[in-house]
């Protein structure tokens, strides 16, 4: 049967008759594969099919892929005078595949032709189905090595000739086109489904995409890479100079950089960040990031592709956090951490340039009180104020930081070599801050005048370290303090060596209450018939490498760091228990003890229970217990102090008021407390016979505690005009080196048992009763 047909280019079939049939078969092949590249791909393929039925005048071409036990027809061809079975045309899908002419293209890797049906065994089976046809000719498909379908030509007419090897040849090359096509289409898919995704990618990510073209410097750029800046495409020019306009000055030599590095093979991808400017004129922070994707035969890169993402928002969050972790809130001025950091860094230069730094702690005097009086809204209005005034005063490079509260801490670096100099210039700057921050301020509407001190120390990072600089600095501002406020001195070495001698001895301190280093020694109190009457208990540190340590010594220490609350329990239980002891003797069972208690022992809530419990606990008779207080613990809290002490009193436990005369106000409450006794302190006596005023206040100091129905002790008793003096004034108890030393248990207990008491008549006897 044969089929009419026409070239494309319009030349009647006639024309080629000629033409051998290899000529014409490679003639329809060339004409297939020289087709219009840019047609979509099943056009295409169906453009092949109609010149290859052309070519082998068969009526109907066909191609089909395979899905599982069927087959789905993708592309066909039909000539004028053919028809494919109507369920063909309607559903395109043609069940099992073992039972149609391609399961006999499944099974064969080369061209199947048949040109009889019936006549061919294998095709008897499904000559019903396919009763229209009775010729076909084709060859399978396949991808990856993996038959995908098939190709096949169907003629309703069986072959008068049998298919030829040329026409077989030609089926075969056409399928290997086909399947080229197929790979070529797969391959476009799955990039269009790629690009799908990056598209996706870089619109979820609001990322712009850059490609550039390194042989001719051309950059293709995407929307969002547009309108990052406020752009619109076709305002910016899309070549490498975009990049050069647009970046910040500062940022554009780094960024050159790092895309030179990837040009040049030393880096695998471009990662960094740098500002770039955005239409209306603000900076935009860019994160860059890129790679090379393509390279020539020589392996230079000619084309490199990345992204930019704006991170300004992230960069902004970085710098609200970098300024609150470096620098203050309330005066925006470098904080404690900035300060180290840069105190580290000019360490490092001042030894590298053999020059000095100094450091500047300033305090403001009375701070406390503003706050109180004004409260703390007027008072950081002084802060603030402060800063702005510490800052005027400074060079450019120096740094003024606050510190915490009201400490703030000047730094100055590049100081001379010479340390005479260096001191000269911070003297200058000293004095410069004292004279900008004397200048009154005003706090919303109020005038307020403060003043500040100043610990000043050079600093050299050949010698010096960051902890000793900043405690070199904060020791010559107390320094300072103590010398007035409102001045700046230079820190004092033998200062330091005097705190690190304070320091050592609170640590052995603490050490020493827990290894219970201490004793008693108790000091005689005589009255005025010569006898004994009692002791007073004065605790003694035997340290095991120090000795002895005078109590003037470890006593304040022990109030400044609170460890007197631990040693004066100590105390108290030693000297009950030393009670108890001497009751068991009839020389000193009628002795009472006398113990010290501090402020901060008294002060506590738990003070009256205290005692009572140390009393249970050694079974001590609590009216031979005095306590001895200062002057200056009556007149906190009277209330809370006269509460404790007539609690104890109930007990029995008595009072004494020591060293009286020498604080203030004390007359005043005098007869408020319930006290038993007073004491005269020893200033008044040591010039008691040479110092008119002396006299007459211990005169004067024995009236009153006539009159107040109370005891009267001197201490300091050390010659015997002295005693002489106060048994004639109406003091008739005394202590003090006269009578005896303090003295250990031991030593005290012997002196109670070898004593005679004397009679006051004979001098001598009295004497012999002293223990000097």
């Amino acid at each position: 049967m044969i089929h009419k047909h026409h070239s494309t280019d319009g030349t009647d079939e006639n024309a080629l008759s000629n033409a051998t049939p290899h000529q014409k078969a490679m003639q329809a092949l060339v004409e297939i594969m020289s087709q219009d590249q840019n047609i979509d791909y099943k056009q295409s393929i169906r453009f092949a099919l109609s010149l290859a039925s052309a070519y082998l005048e068969m009526p109907v071409g066909v191609t089909c892929q395979i899905d599982g036990e069927n087959y789905v027809i993708e592309t066909y061809y039909l000539d004028e005078a053919a028809m494919l079975p109507e369920y063909v045309v309607e559903e395109r899908l043609i069940n099992s595949v073992n039972n149609s002419p391609y399961a006999m293209l499944m099974a064969s890797t080369s061209v199947v032709a048949v040109d009889e049906f019936s006549n061919h065994p294998e095709t008897k089976t499904f000559l019903g189905q396919y009763q229209m046809y009775a010729a076909f000719i084709g060859t399978q498909l396949s991808l990856n090595e993996q038959c995908v379908g098939g190709l096949i030509f169907f003629d309703q007419a069986s072959r008068l000739q049998p298919f030829t090897s040329i026409e077989k040849e030609f089926v075969q090359m056409l399928g290997q086109w086909m399947q080229k096509m197929m790979h070529q289409n797969q391959l476009d898919e799955q990039l269009s489904m790629s690009n799908e995704r990056i598209t996706l990618a870089l619109s979820g990510g609001n990322l712009g995409l850059w490609d550039v073209d390194l042989t001719n410097k051309n950059v293709v750029l995407n929307d969002r890479w547009s309108q990052m800046l406020g752009y619109k495409q076709k305002e910016l020019t899309h070549r490498l100079s975009v990049w050069k306009r647009l970046i910040h000055p500062e940022d554009l030599q780094a960024a050159y950089a790092a895309f030179k590095s990837l040009v040049k093979g030393e880096a695998d991808e471009v990662d960094h960040v740098f500002k770039m400017q955005h239409k209306d004129g603000h900076w935009v922070w860019v994160h860059n990031r890129g790679k090379v994707v393509a390279r020539d035969f020589h392996g230079m890169p000619t084309r490199m592709m990345g992204t930019h993402m704006d991170v300004s928002a992230l960069r902004n969050a970085e710098e609200e956090v970098k300024q609150l972790a470096f620098y203050d809130v309330l005066t925006a001025l470098p904080n404690r951490r900035l300060l180290l950091d840069r105190l580290k860094l000019a360490l490092v230069q001042s030894g590298r340039n053999k020059t000095h730094g100094a450091l500047i702690f300033i305090d403001l005097d009375d701070f406390k009180t503003l706050n109180e009086t004004l409260g703390h809204e007027q008072g950081d209005v002084l802060l603030k104020n402060v800063a702005e005034r510490l800052s005027k005063c400074l060079r450019d490079g120096d740094t003024v930081a606050r510190f915490g509260g009201d400490e703030f801490v000047v730094m100055l670096d590049n100081l001379e070599a010479k340390s005479e100099v260096a001191t000269t210039q911070v003297e200058k700057v000293g004095d410069k801050i004292i004279e900008s921050l004397n200048q009154p301020y005003q706090l919303n509407g109020i005038e307020h005048h403060s003043s500040p001190t100043l610990g000043a120390t050079l600093f050299n990072g050949t010698t010096d370290k960051i902890e000793d600089t900043l405690q070199k600095a904060d020791i010559a501002m107390y320094q300072a303090k103590n010398a007035g406020k409102n001045c700046l001195r230079f820190f004092d070495q033998s200062i330091q060596s005097n705190l690190i001698n304070k320091t050592k001895l609170a640590e052995d301190l603490r050490v020493a209450i827990e290894a219970e280093q201490f004793v008693l020694f108790y000091q005689p109190q005589v009255n005025r018939n010569g006898e004994i009457s009692g002791a007073e208990a004065l605790v003694r540190w035997i340290h095991p490498t120090r000795g002895m340590v005078s109590p003037l010594d470890f006593i304040p220490l022990a109030e400044e760091t609170g460890l007197i609350t631990d040693l004066g329990s100590w105390v108290m239980e030693a000297g009950c228990k030393q009670l108890v002891e001497w009751e068991k003797d009839p020389k000193t069972a009628s002795q009472d003890l006398s113990v010290n208690v501090s402020a901060r022992q008294f002060q506590q809530p738990d003070f009256v229970n205290q005692v009572v419990a140390t009393i249970h606990k050694t079974g001590a008779n609590p009216k031979k217990l005095k306590l001895e207080l200062t002057e200056s613990m009556l007149v906190d809290d009277v209330d809370d102090v006269i509460s404790k002490m007539s609690q104890l009193r109930v007990y029995g436990v008595r009072f004494s008021l020591d060293d009286f005369g020498t604080g203030v106000s004390s007359l005043r409450y005098l007869k408020l407390f319930p006290l038993t006794q007073l004491k005269i302190d020893k200033s008044f006596v040591d010039d008691i016979l040479t110092d008119t005023n002396d006299a007459v206040i211990a005169r004067t100091i024995v009236a009153l505690a006539n009159s107040l129905g109370l005891n009267v002790i001197a201490e300091g008793v050390e010659i015997e005009g002295q005693r002489d003096f106060l048994a004639q004034n109406g003091c008739h108890d005394y202590q003090g080196y006269l009578f005896s030393r303090p003295l250990k248990i031991e030593d005290y207990n012997t002196l109670c048992s070898e004593y005679d008491p004397p009679e006051l008549t004979d001098d001598d006897a009295l004497k012999n009763m002293m223990l000097l």
